[in-house]
C-alpha cells in the first residue's frame, strides 16, 4: 500500500468515526438526562445535532446532561480505543482504527467540560488539538513506520 492510500484509509477510518460519534455523543445526553429525571429526545441537523428537553432541569440537572455526551463517548470510545490498540502489539492492521478512536476519545473527553457554554467552540477545538497531541505522543513513531514501511 502507498503513503497515499494508507493516508486515505486513516481518513476515512476518522471520518466514520467521528460521524457516529455525534449521534452517540447526543444519546448519551439523552441517557445524562434520563439518569437526572427529565426527559429528553435528540435531534440531528447537518451540522451535529442537540438536546431537546421536555421539561426545564435545574443548574445541578442541566450539569449532568451537559458533560454527559462527552463523557460518555469517551469512555466507551476508550473502550474499543484499548481493543484496537491491544492489536496493533500484532499488527500494523489495526493503527488507523486505534489512532482514531483515541483522537476522537480525547477530543470528546475535552469538549465535555465546555459542551453547552459559550466556550463549546473554543472547546471542540482544543478537544482537537488535544486529541491530535496524544495520538502524535502515542502513535507518532509507529505511524511513521507504518506509513514508510520502515
Amino acid at each position: 500500500m502507498t503513503v497515499i492510500q494508507k493516508l486515505t484509509t486513516l481518513g476515512i477510518t476518522l471520518f466514520v468515526i467521528a460521524f457516529f460519534s455525534v449521534g452517540v455523543h447526543e444519546q448519551f445526553h439523552v441517557l445524562g438526562a434520563s439518569l437526572v429525571g427529565i426527559d429528553s429526545y435528540a435531534r440531528y441537523t447537518w451540522t451535529g445535532g442537540y438536546v431537546v428537553t421536555l421539561s426545564t432541569p435545574d443548574e445541578a440537572q442541566r450539569q449532568v446532561i451537559r458533560v454527559a455526551g462527552g463523557l460518555g463517548t469517551a469512555a466507551l470510545l476508550m473502550v474499543l480505543w484499548y481493543l484496537a490498540h491491544r492489536q496493533t502489539k500484532y499488527t500494523d492492521w489495526e493503527l488507523d482504527d486505534a489512532l482514531s478512536f483515541l483522537l476522537i476519545a480525547t477530543w470528546q473527553f475535552t469538549y465535555a467540560w465546555f459542551d453547552g457554554t459559550h466556550l463549546a467552540f473554543w472547546g471542540n477545538i482544543l478537544g482537537a488539538l488535544f486529541g491530535l497531541a496524544v495520538c502524535v505522543l502515542v502513535y507518532g513513531r509507529k505511524l511513521i513506520a507504518w506509513l514508510y514501511d520502515r
